[in-house]
């Protein structure tokens, strides 16, 4: 038999339900969340140790700001940490530059 000419049944017709898409499933939308939290726990080791090495070299940068604030202030007083005379340390020292 030729259906030549004749119309093909549309799925209505012929009882299928059609439902259109209108976003994500709710089961895509759980993998993909599954998949960034699997990321973020990859990273965040790796972010933990940049964040110690960070500190490490903040503290290492202030250590020789000390250092050479000291050193500075040593020069400036002979070589002494304490300005003043280190003859008589029972007396008040008096820290006031003239």
């Amino acid at each position: 038999m030729n259906n030549v000419g004749l119309a093909e049944p549309s799925l209505k017709e012929k009882g299928a339900i059609i439902h259109k898409r209108k976003g994500f499933k709710l089961i895509e939308l759980l993998v993909v969340i599954a998949v960034i939290v699997l990321l973020m726990a990859l990273l965040l080791p790796a972010l933990q140790q940049v964040r110690r090495q960070a500190k490490a070299v903040a503290c290492q940068s202030t250590l020789k700001q000390w250092g050479l604030v000291w050193s500075m202030y040593t020069d400036q007083n002979n070589g002494k940490f304490l300005f003043g005379s280190t003859q008589n340390l029972t007396a008040p020292v008096n820290f006031a530059i003239d």
